[in-house]
Parts: C-alpha cells; sequence; structure tokens
C-alpha cells in the first residue's frame, strides 16, 4: 500500500485511474482514512464494475510525514459501494 501511495503521489499528472480488487481498496482505505471513520469504504466493498474517486493527500502529524484519504473526497463516479450486507449461513 504504501508503495502503491509514493508512486501516485510521484506521477505528475493531476488525475490517474487505478484498476483493481475491490477488497484491496477496502484495505486501502482502512488504512489511509483517518482513524475512526467510519466511512462506507471501510466497511464495504466497491461493487462490480464500480468506480470511485478519492484524493489521497501528503502531509505531516506531530512533525512526522503523512499519507491520508480524505472522507469528504471521496466520492462515486458508477455504482459506488456494495451497500449490501453479507448474509451469514447458518
Amino acid at each position: 500500500l504504501a508503495a502503491f501511495c509514493q508512486w501516485a503521489l510521484a506521477r505528475p499528472e493531476p488525475t490517474i485511474v487505478v484498476a483493481g480488487h475491490s477488497l484491496w481498496f477496502q484495505y486501502f482505505f482502512r488504512e489511509y482514512l483517518p482513524a475512526g471513520c467510519a466511512h462506507d469504504a471501510t466497511q464495504f466493498k466497491i461493487a462490480n464494475g464500480g468506480v470511485v474517486a478519492c484524493d489521497l493527500c501528503r502531509g505531516e502529524f506531530g512533525g512526522k510525514p503523512v499519507l491520508a484519504v480524505r472522507p469528504e473526497s471521496i466520492r462515486a463516479v458508477h455504482k459506488g459501494f456494495d451497500l449490501k450486507k453479507k448474509k451469514k449461513v447458518a
């Protein structure tokens, strides 16, 4: 995840498009959204064929460099998150 973030932030383009597995993106959001953030991105996977946009930011916290996704920057472009909870099999 960290290597991807460094790569993305080093790109000269103002916008990049990344494709991948929905569970990878769920882990990504869990790691880079602020601690305790209850955004759908941390609880649900992106829908099959879905497109979600966000801003990855570089900053400092307590004098240390940090990478983060601002929760308000996450937006569904197409389909968004699969908000259905999985049913437990008895």
